[in-house]
């Protein structure tokens, strides 16, 4: 009787004859995975990628995060070169797509160089421990940064929309810039107290069958593991509480801006006094709350599986394997799906602001020198406008 081994897994084969062995070199791994004597349709299926998952890794996941890379540092460009472009929202906008391109980098650089490195399915492809922390904390900060901002971002629109006198009082670029460093330093705390869930580059020993298809496959695979089993549920946990609390968060505050939305506009149509310039500035107020309204329903659609994902693996492994709610092939086209939804969530915000908003549009295409004369004129005249009201506002108090 033959086994394959894989740390915590022990499958028999029948069949196969006792008492061969095969003499391999010492790689000093601490764990083995015997496949001398396994069927290569299990081999395929156990260790390696699918042709599809291939396509889907080595195509289309790097063309979304090009896609991404583009779209925000094209966002990050437009608020530098337009001066009217760099106000209190735009400034959370712009740490919001910072920590898109983070997320993007460090995925995508996974993806790109865990593909070309190893055959083998979910390999990491550095050996050392500091690789471990470096890669998987980076896109715990980039998680946690994108959900804090979302919050300040929707926290900031229920400000400047239903409470407009304390938005005034209160706002400032020094306070921005305050809340904006706490944001970070809050995510840097937390991703970093998930560290050692995957604080160990340890390397696994594979056997391979003595068939010519296997001479040119590497010995030795890397995984990040935990320090303690007791870390293993903690950042699954950890990022479902956060999803939440931001999805509620934003659920209460968009709600409130909508409704005093709808009041305004009710109360606007019934004043023939207002003047024309006050109904440009609501207008101006309706489409960046659509426009964020979107933004944050995009984010938490994109995230939402992989919340699911996270949640049954959770199930799992508290049950050690007992309490199964998807099988193997249905978690992995879980994880797939959530995969490409978080490489979307990370690129399609910049998307979402040109579409919605036709001051955005205008300022890519001042900024790229593709903007006519009566843009440029248009812009000004709106941000003489907001200002103007803004002075009478002041006076009025």
């Amino acid at each position: 009787m033959n086994t394959f081994n894989n740390s915590d897994t022990t499958v028999d084969y029948p069949g196969t004859p006792d008492g061969e062995t095969a003499v391999f070199g010492d790689t000093g791994c601490a764990s083995t995975i015997n496949l001398i004597y396994v069927p290569d349709t299990v081999i395929a299926d156990l260790l390696f990628y699918p042709k599809a998952v291939r396509i889907l890794t080595t195509y289309i996941v790097p063309l979304i995060l090009t896609f991404g890379l583009l779209g925000n540092l094209s966002f990050l460009f437009t608020l530098a070169r337009v001066k009217s472009m760099r106000t209190i929202t735009n400034a959370y906008l712009a740490n919001l797509s910072i920590a898109d391109l983070c997320f993007i980098i460090f995925v995508g650089v996974r993806f790109i160089w865990t593909m070309a490195y190893s055959p083998y399915v979910f390999t990491n492809p550095f050996n050392q421990d500091a690789g471990c922390i470096l890669m998987d904390g980076s896109v715990y900060l980039a998680y946690f940064a994108s959900n804090g901002i979302v919050n300040l971002v929707s926290y900031e629109r229920y400000l400047a929309i239903c409470h407009p006198l304390k938005y005034r009082y209160f706002n400032s670029k020094k306070r921005t810039a305050k809340m904006v460093s706490i944001t970070w330093l809050l995510a840097f705390a937390i991703s970093a107290s998930m560290a050692p869930d995957a604080i160990r580059a340890e390397c696994i020993d594979v056997l391979w069958p003595d068939r010519s298809q296997y001479h040119n496959l590497p010995r030795v695979l890397y995984r990040c593991e935990s320090i303690s089993p007791i870390f293993k549920n903690y950042p699954i946990i950890l990022q479902v509480v956060c999803f939440l609390i931001t999805f509620c968060a934003n659920v209460v505050f968009y709600t409130l801006i909508i409704q005093a939305l709808m009041k305004r506009k009710d109360v606007s149509e019934t004043m023939q006094q207002e003047s024309q310039i006050q109904s440009k500035i609501q207008k101006v107020n309706s489409q960046v709350a659509r426009m964020l309204v979107l933004n944050a329903t995009a984010f938490f659609l994109c995230l939402t599986p992989f919340q699911f994902y996270q949640l049954q693996r959770v199930f799992e492994n508290l049950s050690d394997g007992r309490l199964d709610l998807l099988t193997s092939d249905q978690s992995s086209i879980l994880f797939w799906i959530s995969t490409i939804l978080n490489c979307i969530n990370a690129s399609i915000n910049p998307v979402i602001y040109n579409i919605v908003n036709p001051r955005y549009r205008r300022a890519l295409m001042k900024a790229f020198g593709c903007c006519r004369a009566s843009c440029v004129s248009q812009d000004k005249q709106i941000t003489s406008n907001t200002s103007s009201i803004l002075r009478d506002n002041r006076l009025r108090l």
